[in-house]
């Protein structure tokens, strides 16, 4: 199964876009990891007509990027223990080395530590 993900704010829902303190960074450091906290709601359904495959479409109602250290510790270890519970079994050990080096938010010259 596969759900397509897009993020779409109306003008009066701007304030729930938090990837907006880190769009330089997406531009400008493409390899960085951001870890972000987000709630999503179905926005529609594709039907395909050959397979009659449902995929539903989701937007991100309201999204946060995860600067604190402690934080983002925090929701790491969420996200492994979610991932343990729904396949039953922990996550590969190397699922988050490429989020070593966390983006910490925006510096005067907008540069990743």
């Amino acid at each position: 199964m596969s759900v397509n993900i897009g993020r779409q704010y109306r003008k009066e829902e701007l304030e729930l876009d938090g990837l907006s303190a880190i769009q330089d960074a997406l531009i400008n450091y493409p390899l960085e990891t951001h870890v972000v906290v987000g709630i999503v709601e179905r926005t529609g359904l594709n039907i395909s007509d050959r397979r009659g495959t449902v995929t539903p479409t989701v937007r991100f109602k309201w999204i946060e990027v995860v600067f604190d250290e402690e934080m983002v510790k925090d929701v790491r270890n969420i996200l492994a223990q979610r991932h343990e519970q729904r396949l039953a079994r922990p996550p590969a050990e190397d699922l988050f080395s490429t989020a070593a080096t966390v983006y910490d938010g925006p510096d005067d010259d907008d540069t990743p530590e």
